[in-house]
């Protein structure tokens, strides 16, 4: 047994990969120290190369703090797994917040996780007074159905974290859906569970901030070509650009029917992703947001220029 394993005898490490995070950090280590009361835990910060004031903000109120070169999140997680000692890992993201009820679940699911071989977790929860945007596209999202949680809110034994073999460190965006991917694989059960409740106060509350979330996000569609035929939104949101540049090209030379053919083909697609997106929370938000998704759309293949030019600073980094 190695000199690690014989010190394991933490209840929990917390491990929070931040990048750039100086505005919301300080929030969610404060909301770790007020909520986890009874039991023993670490919180283990990886700076992954912020240029802001992330590391001194942490080194105020973590336990443990560590400077990495920039490299992907994936990377930072693992690294922080590597330093850490606790029977259970908890990863949140640097811009998320605690709830009583996420300690309050953990009191009476810890001892299911620490014997069997389970990712839990849930989805991130809007702001307590969102803006238009969290509440129209992200607070549905949210009560979305989905086969995996969220990186930033995922809580599995250490036994199990070496089951499935740590985060890719190869895939930017999408090591998540990837990891929870392998977990299942393995016959590990993925327990989405609503108790483990987190606000997460860095969704976009601009049009701005939205399409440099989206064009991140998009980047793991453009890893191979494989990945990308099979991402169904990299597809269309590929269509919908030719679409803009038959447009473009249809206007200059006075194609005025073909043109207003474009037009249309753009707004049905931008109305089906819409219905796609939202059918299950009803009409009205189909509606609202018919001008976020045609932004989803456009943000999404802008992901393909950030991931040929990665200089480019038009994304939003995690």
């Amino acid at each position: 047994m190695s000199d690690q394993e014989k010190q394991n005898d933490l209840d929990i490490s917390i491990i929070v990969p931040a990048y750039n995070e100086a505005e919301y950090i300080n929030t969610l280590l404060e909301s770790i120290k007020n909520y986890i009361t009874d039991f023993s835990y670490e919180s283990i910060v990886v700076d992954n190369g912020s240029e802001d004031d992330t590391y001194f903000i942490a080194k105020t109120h973590a336990d443990h703090v560590y400077q990495v070169p920039r490299g992907m999140i994936s990377k930072a997680r693992n690294f922080g797994v590597s330093k850490s000692i606790g029977k259970v890992l908890v990863f949140l993201d640097a811009d998320v917040r605690l709830t009583q009820l996420w300690v309050d679940e953990l009191r009476k699911q810890y001892r299911y996780i620490v014997s069997n071989d389970v990712l839990a977790g849930a989805r991130y929860q809007v702001r307590e007074h969102p803006s238009y945007i969290e509440w129209s596209w992200f607070r549905p999202l949210s009560e979305k159905v989905t086969g995996y949680i969220n990186g930033g809110n995922i809580i599995m034994s250490r036994k199990t974290f070496e089951k499935v073999g740590g985060f890719s460190e190869q895939l930017e965006t999408g090591e998540d859906v990837e990891f929870c991917g392998r977990a299942r694989e393995l016959g590990i059960t993925i327990s989405i569970n609503t108790g483990f409740k987190v606000y997460h106060d860095g969704y976009p509350s601009s049009f701005k901030q939205f399409i440099k979330r989206e064009i991140w996000h998009g980047k793991g569609d453009y890893t191979n070509l494989k990945i990308f035929i099979t991402s169904r939104v990299a597809v269309i949101s590929l269509l919908f650009a030719c679409l803009h540049y038959w447009l473009i090209f249809c206007l200059l030379s006075g194609r005025f029917t073909e043109s207003t053919i474009a037009l249309c083909l753009m707004l049905i697609i931008t109305t089906l992703m819409s219905i796609k997106i939202f059918r299950n929370s009803g009409p009205l938000y189909i509606f609202t947001n018919l001008p976020l998704c045609y932004l989803y759309l456009v943000s999404r293949h802008l992901s393909l220029f950030s991931k040929i030019h990665p200089n480019l600073k038009i994304v939003q980094e995690q």
